[in-house]
């Protein structure tokens, strides 16, 4: 736990009171989190106001450290997290439900918990492939590469095979999660003590640095099942942007969330448990269709949520945390792209989802193109239920707007 007196703590979306940092950790701090604003204060050269927009969790600046709190609270977070990672046993997921200021430390004891769970049948292990110059034959033969290295004289003998090993990408993915939580420091002794011995665990499996913004998918069966939820948190973690920073000589960590990707990934995820849709009727950015707004296929659209039968798309929407800011010219950019979405889709209907206090709920009609926008709101101020059976009313809102497009043969999911 961390003591507002041993922190700095910022507030999403909220200029905090000057802070008074040198160039290195302002330089430092920038690199860290180029999403939080940093602001010099005028007539003075060492204050800065701070505001972390979007992000929330927690940098590590040198000797400082800085608390990003969500206006939500860390309870409402850690469930909309939750319920992501596993909307069927969110509850058993082991996160510290309790009110707390950092949400990295309230993280921590939950990812703890699973991975530990998951290593008491043992450390994953399973086939990997090799290539390798040898003295005698394994495997197989790599022709081409024996004839270019050795003109086919023999040994050694250039070969590919399967490895049985515990050094696989599941592994790695939650090794490099480990280390990363590691970068920041942890004030729980008890934390500290069980990432120590988890990283134990995974001492024989390679170091790997992976791209947040690219990770590996994986696959699930029922031999590794078990590893679903520590390795989605993993994931999480290694898509925060953690990263090491020297710029200034202010060396630093950083575990920042972004709220509105949580907020869309927990809608998408909510309202497809909700309708008992699979993600390849009810795909998120419609991951797997083709969507686009001109002829030429040059106009990509990503929609956040989207129903499809077959190759129809009967219902499309948006999924908004904070409203989008007018810009060059457009004050109402949502509503303009929701009426390229519903454009593309030829559907008279579209939807947005906003968090509460964004937008009043409402019907916008476009008499020219013949379309309407319903906006609807989530109050995520509400307990885990009363969110849930806000998602539910969403729900019947899209079953209403997809039942209205004419049924259609569907191919098979």
């Amino acid at each position: 736990m961390v003591s507002e007196a041993a922190a700095t703590v910022l507030v999403e979306h909220r200029d905090s009171q000057p802070i008074r940092l040198n160039s290195g950790e302002c330089g430092s701090l920038r690199a860290l989190a180029p999403g939080v604003s940093v602001t010099g204060v005028a007539g003075t050269q060492d204050l800065y106001v701070l505001n972390p927009g979007n992000n929330v969790g927690a940098l590590q600046l040198g000797e400082r450290r800085f608390v990003l709190r969500p206006k939500i609270g860390i309870r409402r977070l850690l469930f909309l997290l939750s319920y992501s990672m596993d909307p069927r046993r969110w509850r058993q997921l082991g996160f510290d439900f309790e009110e707390d200021e950092d949400l990295f430390e309230a993280l921590i004891p939950g990812f703890a918990f699973q991975l530990e769970e998951a290593l008491r049948q043992g450390l994953l292990s399973g086939y990997r492939l090799e290539e390798a110059s040898l003295q005698t034959v394994r495997g197989r033969i790599r022709i081409a590469d024996q004839l270019r290295t050795t003109f086919g004289l023999v040994p050694p003998v250039e070969c590919s095979y399967d490895e049985f090993t515990d050094d696989v990408v599941l592994n790695q993915l939650l090794k490099a999660a480990i280390t990363r939580l590691g970068e920041i420091r942890i004030q729980d002794p008890r934390s500290r003590t069980r990432l120590r011995a988890l990283a134990g665990a995974f001492s024989n499996v390679s170091s790997v640095s992976f791209d947040g913004r690219r990770l590996p998918e994986i696959t699930y069966d029922r031999l590794n099942a078990h590893f679903r939820r520590p390795v989605e948190f993993a994931k999480l973690v290694l898509r925060s942007r953690s990263f090491d920073a020297q710029a200034g000589n202010v060396g630093g960590a950083s575990f920042l969330i972004n709220l509105a990707d949580v907020f869309e990934d927990f809608v998408v995820i909510a309202l497809r448990e909700a309708l008992a849709l699979s993600p390849r009727l009810f795909p998120q950015q419609a991951r797997g269709r083709s969507l686009h707004l001109d002829a030429g296929e040059k106009l990509k659209l990503l929609p956040d949520i989207s129903w499809w039968r077959g190759r129809r798309c009967v219902f499309v929407g948006d999924v908004k945390y904070k409203k989008t800011p007018a810009t060059a010219g457009v004050k109402h950019p949502d509503a303009y792209q929701l009426l390229a979405y519903t454009t593309a889709t030829a559907l008279p209907r579209g939807l947005l989802v906003y968090a509460a206090g964004e937008e009043v709920e409402r019907t916008i009609r476009i008499p020219a193109a013949g379309k309407e926008i319903e906006v609807l709101t989530l109050d995520l101020n509400q307990a885990p239920n009363e969110v849930l059976d806000q998602i539910a009313g969403i729900a019947e809102v899209v079953r209403s707007h997809a039942s209205a497009i004419p049924a259609v043969v569907p191919s098979p999911t």
